[in-house]
């Protein structure tokens, strides 16, 4: 007969997810999995098959709550650059401020990752894509409103908007918050 769970899968996921988060994956081991999670590692190969399994649906999470908060104001713009603005000064407030617990975890995943493994580096680039089609579109309205210049490569820029935001994601811990306003006006004034 099969065991029933005794615990909620988003639930363990996402505290899961906060380990993954502050220590990254290979600092990560199953003890500190089993004591945040509050299950053992029985329950979590049984639920998630790998401690591998388990990251992937751990940033799949992070993207899920991302999505829902940080980018929904991009989601939601009606194509004012300054909606790029406010969403990059709101990242850098969040990466300074500490309630993450280190920065941005797609790019510690990143850092941590490169090319080392197929399944996360897809997962990255679902998120990456996500982000760059959420810029793209944003775009493309600020061009319909003559917000700017017809002639922008639309795609490219928002591909240079990705990179930018996931370059913010390591100096913004870093550089003080007069030099991350500097970087984005300058990201700003690019399209202006």
């Amino acid at each position: 007969m099969a065991r029933t769970k005794n615990y909620d899968a988003d639930n363990v996921t996402g505290k899961a997810m906060m380990v993954f988060w502050k220590n990254g994956y290979r600092a990560t081991s199953m003890r500190m999995l089993e004591k945040e999670m509050g299950i053992n590692q029985f329950s979590i190969y049984s639920s998630f098959k790998s401690k591998l399994n388990l990251f992937i649906e751990c940033l799949r999470k992070y993207k899920q709550q991302v999505r829902a908060g940080l980018l929904k104001i991009l989601i939601e713009s009606d194509g004012s650059l300054n909606d790029i603005r406010e969403f990059m000064n709101r990242f850098v407030q969040s990466v300074k401020s500490g309630n993450s617990p280190s920065g941005c975890l797609i790019a510690n995943t990143a850092a941590e990752f490169g090319n080392s493994n197929k399944q996360v580096k897809d997962e990255l680039n679902d998120y990456y894509l996500m982000l760059e089609d959420l810029f793209s579109a944003l775009l493309t309205r600020a061009a319909s409103k003559k917000e700017i210049s017809s002639s922008v490569d639309i795609r490219r820029s928002a591909k240079f908007l990705v990179t930018s935001t996931q370059g913010m994601a390591v100096t913004a811990k870093i550089l003080s918050s007069d030099d991350m306003s500097a970087f984005i006006e300058t990201v700003i004034s690019s399209f202006e």
